[in-house]
């Protein structure tokens, strides 16, 4: 089994491919369908002190994308 390399956030958005802002898609993209049947553990970090932008990665597919939270 292949070893897992847990990236920091900001790594990741050098190195996983970007799948833009979730709150801008129309359709979900295949990565993200694949990766939550496949029930990967991503994670996610609110990147500004009231919570309005969140950056979700999976370590396993390799992408990232962020969600908009304000209003």
């Amino acid at each position: 089994m292949e070893e897992q390399t847990i990236l920091s956030f900001t790594e990741a958005e050098k190195e996983y491919k970007s799948l833009g802002w979730s709150n801008g898609w129309t359709v979900t993209p295949d990565e993200v369908t694949e990766c939550r049947n496949a029930k990967h553990e991503r994670r996610s970090q609110s990147r500004s002190n009231r919570g309005l932008e969140t950056i979700l990665v999976c370590d396993i597919c390799k992408y990232y994308y962020k969600i908009d939270s304000s209003d």
